[in-house]
């Protein structure tokens, strides 16, 4: 009988107070699921929260989960969003990353970091990889830039590349040497493996800069071996896709809660669309609870809502099937949005049952 693996998957739950409706509750209802399937483990696609400082209630219901889970992320290009600005934190100053990439996941000491000694270290490297169940997932960053001016590489420190540099959404050199020595060592050793990042992998829809490079490391390790490379997952889009290429499954996982984003501040939500809003204090306390408007959120003019927080149980074996179950939901207040043409825009993740060559 093949090995095994079941985790739960959701991307993009967005959290930030007074921007969007999400709620712990939210989170609570992915939990529960999760628990109820009996899974090994729960991860997310990037953009957990928009910030980690200022929202300890959030943090800790997932790091910190009553049916103690382990749980898992990768950065997604929102995660650093806090430590911007006025609200800078100055004991994160010089390296702004370590508050965010020590909550990356609840087991820091029990993944393989790409550090030089394959530990934690100072939390400046927010890449990392475990095995469960003989099956390997591998956690990318797709947060990179290069600066001409500095001739590096450097790691975003915001939802966008820092002026000047170009090619966002990238991993970079050091990183995609990295994960080929990872899918190499896979290879050789016999280990089925899932990669992870926030931005695509792919050229199947939207993607990182690096999609081709990544392309490449798949092929040479699936030389190696067929079937090192199964599953390849993203978030980011806030949209849904299923594909099979070259024998590998790439998932585009649609966002939790927040379906479409326009650049417009028209609102489309009504007085009496409301949502229950909590207050929390600076220990991540609940204070108060009110209904509030869709439209006087930051972001309610320019978002369109999901009814359900989204998420999937996904199922993979070592010889190589992968089932996804999938869920429907719609728009809260049957508001629809106008996508303009862009396809993958619905209120839905996709089931689907697949087997790869093995």
């Amino acid at each position: 009988m093949s090995n095994s693996l079941k985790f739960l998957l959701f991307a993009d739950f967005h959290y930030k107070k007074g921007v969007y409706p999400m709620a712990v509750e939210h989170l609570d209802t992915i939990m529960k699921k999760a628990h109820e399937n009996g899974v090994d483990y729960v991860i997310h696609c990037g953009d957990f929260c928009n910030d980690y400082v200022g929202s300890p209630e959030i943090v800790n219901a997932y790091i910190n989960n009553e049916y103690g889970l382990p749980v898992y992320g990768v950065l997604g290009n929102h995660e650093l969003e806090y430590f911007v600005g006025e609200r800078f934190t100055p004991q994160y100053a010089e390296n702004p990353m370590a508050f965010v990439t020590a909550r990356i996941n609840n087991v820091p000491d029990e993944v393989v970091w790409g550090t030089p000694s394959g530990k934690y270290e100072d939390g400046r490297i927010g890449y990392y990889y475990f095995d469960v169940k003989g099956i390997r997932m591998i956690c990318t960053d797709t947060n990179f830039s290069y600066s001409k001016e500095r001739d590096a590489w450097e790691h975003n420190i915001t939802y966008h590349a820092p002026l000047g540099n170009v090619h966002g959404d990238a991993l970079g050199p050091d990183q995609l040497g990295w994960l080929e020595e990872v899918l190499t060592d896979a290879a050789h050793k016999g280990i089925p493996c899932m990669v992870i990042g926030h931005a695509g992998l792919s050229n199947l829809w939207y993607h990182s800069f690096d999609w081709s490079a990544v392309q490449d490391i798949y092929q040479r390790a699936n030389a190696i071996r067929k079937g090192t490379v199964l599953f390849s997952i993203n978030g980011h889009y806030h949209t849904d896709h299923l594909q099979v290429l070259d024998n590998v499954l790439y998932m585009d996982v649609n966002t939790v809660l927040n379906g479409w984003w326009v650049n417009s501040h028209e609102p489309h939500y009504e007085d009496g669309h409301t949502f229950e809003f909590v207050e929390y204090d600076a220990d991540g306390n609940a204070v108060d609870v009110y209904k509030k408007n869709y439209h006087d959120l930051s972001m309610g003019n320019q978002t369109w809502f999901f009814k359900d927080p989204l998420s999937c149980i996904v199922t993979v074996t070592g010889d190589g099937k992968i089932t996804i179950e999938g869920m429907e939901s719609g728009w809260v207040y049957d508001v629809v949005p106008t996508t303009d043409g862009r396809t993958g825009v619905k209120a839905g993740i996709s089931s689907g049952k697949y087997k790869l060559e093995r």
